[in-house]
């Protein structure tokens, strides 16, 4: 049900009130009601299991009163890595018109949206179960062995980052789930600058005709020659590029004309191309893409810097759990520089 409501354009987030969970409206930002309620569930057995869903544990409902079942890591189906997607080019067509969107392919369009960041792979299943009210010794027990167990698991896998090929496939797992939850965006229309540079696109323009009309112009000034076929390749050339009729010039005779038909298509193009652009780039998907991929490339520009394998183990289950965690020993650092370069100050001013 979680990983349903995103494809009805809503999201859960933590409320204003202590332990409380919304579910807000992505269009417009609209509070529909407590997500305990809304999912006819206790708050603190709702809390539980989407605590365990964003943490990449068992979210089968079990309520607080019962036994806390101890799951077993060799039962659980292996979940397939997600593939890198590679970004999208666009070439250069002074054409324009943009090109169709690639369809997805089939298995990419039955799966379910997951979380605003996606699900990356889950390497281990580490879990923590909690004893609670009303468990007999030998159940508290077994929850005890059971996190004795799930700690190891950790450590082996700790151990295993310290190996630099794993901890980079790790990394690159991470950033490829982002990129596979936003494979459905279309490709960035004309995304590189000079696609919509109208100096640039007339020099293209140029390129391609200059040597056309030169043609003619030499097959046209010998003795008794026909330069049918040049002209028509030349006039050819000008329909393929979306030439629009310029009434009383002749841009195949005069320079002028030539060049101010030239001038004044590339100024078309310059604009059509930005104003898809724009449209592409003010979407909210779009939107939301870039902010998020901000947080991406700073949680693996971070974990890259410092070789946490910790925040490492917590990106691979909740990437915006990750980004938190990361952002709160950001601060600490921050303030720990800040406070060695006040007492740096003042020492210097007492030695002075």
């Amino acid at each position: 049900m979680i990983e349903g409501l995103d494809a009805h354009n809503l999201e859960i987030r933590q409320g204003d009130k202590a332990n409380t969970y919304i579910i807000v409206s992505h269009e417009n930002g609209n509070v529909l009601g407590s997500a305990n309620r809304l999912f006819n569930m206790k708050k603190a057995d709702f809390n539980q299991q989407y605590e365990s869903y964003i943490n990449g544990q068992d979210t089968k409902f079990e309520p607080l009163e019962a036994t806390v079942p101890v799951s077993s890591v060799e039962n659980t189906p292996q979940q397939k890595a997600a593939q890198p997607v590679s970004e999208p080019s666009t070439p250069i067509p002074l054409s324009s018109q943009d090109k169709k969107p690639q369809p997805q392919n089939q298995a990419s369009q039955s799966k379910p949206a997951g979380h605003w960041l996606g699900t990356a792979p889950i390497f281990i299943n580490s879990e923590k179960s909690v004893a609670v009210e009303g468990m007999t010794q030998q159940e508290r027990q077994a929850v005890h062995d059971f996190n004795e167990r799930e700690l190891q698991k950790d450590q082996q896998v700790r151990e295993l980052l310290a190996d630099q090929k794993k901890f980079a496939a790790m990394l690159n797992d991470v950033i490829s789930s982002f990129q596979k939850r936003y494979q459905h965006l279309p490709p960035e229309p004309f995304a590189k600058p000079e696609y919509r540079d109208s100096h640039i696109i007339q020099k293209k323009i140029h390129e391609q005709l200059d040597p056309l009309r030169s043609a003619y112009h030499s097959k046209k000034s010998g003795w008794f020659l026909s330069a049918k076929e040049e002209l028509k390749a030349f006039n050819d050339k000008t329909r393929d590029l979306y030439f629009k009729d310029f009434p009383g010039l002749n841009i195949i005779n005069n320079q002028k004309d030539y060049d101010y038909v030239i001038h004044n298509m590339s100024g078309l193009y310059a604009a059509s191309r930005q104003k898809k652009q724009d449209q592409w780039s003010s979407s909210i998907d779009v939107i939301n893409y870039v902010n998020n991929k901000k947080d991406i490339d700073n949680l693996v520009s971070y974990i890259q810097e410092t070789k946490d394998a910790d925040l490492l183990l917590l990106a691979s289950k909740s990437p915006a759990l990750a980004i938190e965690q990361m952002k709160k020993q950001q601060k600490s650092n921050n303030n720990v520089i800040h406070k060695r370069n006040n007492m740096k100050a003042i020492k210097l001013k007492l030695e002075v």
